[in-house]
């Protein structure tokens, strides 16, 4: 794990696609319509983001809030990247690092694109709004985030020093065909 998630609070995310009587189709994180996430300017959460539906590919972005990935589907990333769009598919999951963008209101929103050829382009869907609240600067909290580095587990080195006891070869050959008699 990254040293810096450690005591870092954490905010889950769910999103889910369901219809509604009369055709209505919504977007719920948490099973909420559009709702509130509150942080404070500078602050880091780390966000676990699933996309729980069995069916619906999602592209999603903060326009001024970009996210640093740091595991997807729960495999650490050896550094975290800097992402401006998330690309969610059914049953994937996204860990990322926000931190509270200055002070003001910021739309999470889908990013529209093209998932099946012989459909139109969907609209973008407003999932929720980042409420942002003071005035620290974000500058240095990102570099702090980009400068971390997954520590090599000792294992990984004893492993790459270890003596090779035995090897294999292995042949593969086309299996031969029969002619017509």
């Amino acid at each position: 794990m990254l040293p810096l998630l450690a005591d870092m609070p954490e905010r889950f995310f769910l999103i889910k696609h369901a219809k509604a009587p009369g055709g209505t189709e919504l977007v719920s994180i948490n099973g909420q319509i559009n709702p509130l996430i509150e942080m404070r300017a500078g602050e880091m959460q780390l966000w676990r983001i699933a996309n729980i539906g069995a069916s619906n590919f999602y592209k999603l972005g903060i326009l001024g809030m970009p996210l640093y990935v740091v595991a997807t589907d729960g495999h650490m990333l050896s550094r975290p990247r800097r992402s401006t769009e998330l690309f969610l598919g059914p049953g994937e999951r996204v860990d990322a690092i926000a931190i509270g963008p200055p002070s003001g209101h910021y739309p999470l929103k889908t990013i529209p694109f093209r998932n099946e050829a012989w459909r139109d382009v969907e609209p973008s869907i407003q999932l929720a709004v980042v409420s942002s609240t003071g005035t620290a600067s974000t500058n240095s909290v990102e570099a702090a985030v980009l400068m971390q580095r997954m520590p090599i587990d000792e294992w990984l080195e004893e492993v790459r020093r270890a003596e090779i006891t035995r090897r294999r070869t292995l042949l593969y050959h086309e299996p031969l065909t029969r002619r017509p008699s």
